[in-house]
């Protein structure tokens, strides 16, 4: 939970320096950011205290949780998040519910949630709470989660754009597929051989369906996640296979292309030749097509209008 507040006091002083009734940026580079507002914390925890503790009634319960959706300023959500995320499942409920609604600020919250939270739950009811498309909140914390060394951070980062579709990401779940780290500081000589050492997992890619007399079937296709590391001799870098974000990545193409990416691998350079001859062609053409028909639509209406005009003999 530690990199969750401190990456997230970030994200929400952020939120908070903007529009009406929020603090302003530090005028000098040194000086702390202080919110005029309530302590939340504060309040927040005599929240739990008189409504949340063993002893709390059903009614009780109920009437923190009425007080807990009435708060709204965003520099309340991190402390909020801090405070209820080891609640029980109606005050957690209540508050993503309630940060599902503070517009952008509570979708950055969810998401940050969606990627830090330890407990796969809650990861999964936040992300159940978020919008499509998301905002730029969301898509800033996507671009720096993915590019996190933390591998399950960023495996967390990679499922999430491929739940809210973010097809701008796709360059960079392919250069993040993939992650190097020196393992030998030594003056070795560059070396041209590859060590290899991980495991191979399969898995139901999809089916294929097989019809004969009387026969209605399908038959499985079979797929392979390569995890675990590689490392160039000689050269003391360890290429590190990252089989999450991978996997977010053949799935977003596939269903973008409408064919499988899977025979890629971890071939990174296949991979962008791919992103460049095959998919931005693709979405090019599919962005022609989408222009082409709201051309003839604007038409048909303008059509539409003129025939009204002469029958009404205007």
């Amino acid at each position: 939970m530690t990199a969750l507040i401190a990456g997230l006091t970030l994200l929400l002083v952020a939120i908070g320096s903007h529009g009406p009734g929020h603090p302003s940026p530090p005028t000098t580079d040194p000086a702390p950011i202080r919110f005029s507002g309530p302590d939340w914390s504060e309040v927040l925890e005599r929240l739990e205290e008189d409504h949340f503790g063993p002893r709390a009634t059903e009614d009780t319960r109920r009437e923190g949780i009425r007080t807990l959706r009435s708060i709204v300023a965003p520099e309340a959500f991190l402390p909020m998040i801090e405070r209820f995320h080891d609640q029980r499942d109606d005050v957690r409920d209540a508050m993503l519910d309630h940060l599902a609604e503070q517009l952008e600020p509570g979708q950055a919250a969810l998401a940050w949630l969606a990627i830090h939270a330890r407990d796969e739950r809650l990861r999964d009811r936040s992300t159940q709470r978020l919008k499509k498309p998301p905002g730029h909140l969301v898509l800033d914390l996507l671009d720096s989660s993915l590019r996190h060394p933390n591998m399950h951070i960023a495996t967390h980062a990679a499922h999430l754009v491929n739940v809210l579709e973010v097809t701008e990401a796709i360059p960079l779940l392919i250069n993040t597929q993939i992650t190097a780290s020196e393992v030998n500081r030594r003056g070795i000589p560059n070396g041209t051989g590859m060590i290899r050492s991980g495991r191979q997992i399969s898995y139901i890619a999809g089916v294929r369906p097989v019809f004969g007399p009387g026969v209605a079937a399908y038959q499985p296709i079979v797929g392979t996640i390569n995890e675990g590391f590689a490392v160039e001799s000689g050269t003391g870098r360890r290429l590190i296979c990252r089989p999450g974000i991978h996997q977010a990545l053949v799935d977003i193409t596939s269903r973008e292309i409408g064919s499988s990416t899977e025979s890629f691998g971890y071939d990174v350079a296949q991979w962008h030749e791919w992103h460049q001859s095959t998919y931005l062609p693709f979405k090019e053409d599919q962005r022609r097509q989408v222009e082409r028909q709201e051309s003839i639509k604007r038409r048909a209406a303008e059509i539409e209008r003129s025939r009204s005009r002469q029958g009404s003999g205007t």
